[in-house]
């Protein structure tokens, strides 16, 4: 776990609307602006029912001034594309709010100050098997003193996911839904896999596309961005390939693999824009070969 501020990835910075979780700019004076930093953004864990499991978050004041900071957390919602809809009080099927604690909700940062905040993850024994999810929020106002507390005080939010896999009777099943590249490529081709769990937890499956040049013979191996996929959700996994020759003809295979370890392919044509040159001038050819041995046949049998 990182304990330097520089290393860590500032997931809000600077000025939107206390209570409201999608960013939203507001611009602050410089008396009031608050800044805060964590040192994750995902903790992805797995269980058994009744288990407990710690989490270590280091909270960061990137300020200049004393922050009042507090805790919430929250059930999220996901749509397609691990797409946030929204917070929601609660989320029966998914959610896992009740399972988290800590010890205290509210903490005054010195200038500069870094807390090490431990939370507890707490799984019931009933809890349903397969994949959990909530948010825990960090919320900032800037200390209030004589010359503010009739102002509109501006605060900061920034949160980390927490997934959580219910181990028992898990499964991980995934399918490729589509698979879509363009007949015809220029010098930059946009390939894109529509990859859906169809399973009871999340997971990253791992992803490749195969172009192989049937000229050269050659076969490019593409490795694509690394993503969660929740139950019952799809990702569109997306690369921009550079064509490797305007005249190439491409066979492109897509490969995934899914929570069970079960292989998914589809395949694609590519043409570059210019190979249907020489595949017309072979196709003369070929053609030219097939009249001359009809007229050689006809005259054999006169």
């Amino acid at each position: 776990m990182k304990n330097r501020i520089s290393g860590w990835k500032k997931i809000g910075l600077v000025s939107f609307v206390l209570l409201c979780f999608v960013p939203r700019v507001t611009l602050a004076e410089g008396e009031q602006q608050v800044s805060l930093a964590l040192d994750q953004s995902v903790f992805s864990l797995a269980g058994d029912p009744g288990s407990e499991k710690s989490l270590e978050i280091n909270v960061g004041n990137l300020a200049d001034k004393k922050q009042l900071v507090s805790l919430e957390i929250n059930d999220l919602t996901f749509e397609e594309n691990n797409r946030l809809s929204f917070v929601v009080s609660d989320n029966n099927l998914f959610g896992m709010k009740s399972w988290i604690s800590a010890e205290e909700q509210r903490w005054i940062f010195e200038p500069k100050e870094t807390k090490k905040i431990t939370l507890k993850v707490n799984v019931p024994k009933d809890a349903t098997v397969g994949s959990h999810y909530a948010g825990i929020f960090f919320r900032a106002l800037p200390e209030i003193q004589g010359g503010n507390f009739q102002n509109v005080l501006v605060g900061a939010q920034v949160g980390v996911y927490v997934l959580f896999n219910v181990d028992g009777a898990v499964v991980g099943g995934g399918k490729i839904n589509s698979f879509r590249a363009p007949v015809v490529a220029k010098e930059k081709a946009d390939l894109r896999v529509e990859f859906e769990n169809i399973g009871n937890i999340h997971y990253i499956p791992h992803g490749e596309i195969n172009v192989k040049n049937l000229l050269s013979q050659k076969t490019e191996k593409i490795e694509l961005e690394k993503h969660f996929v929740f139950p019952g959700k799809k990702y569109t996994f997306e690369n921009n390939w550079q064509n490797g020759s305007v005249f190439g003809v491409y066979s492109a295979k897509a490969y995934f693999v899914d929570g069970n370890k079960v292989g998914h392919f589809s395949r694609r044509w590519i043409f570059g824009k210019y190979s249907f040159v020489w595949l017309f001038f072979l196709a003369g050819i070929f053609f030219g070969f097939w009249k001359a041995k009809q007229y050689g046949l006809w005259q054999r049998k006169k």
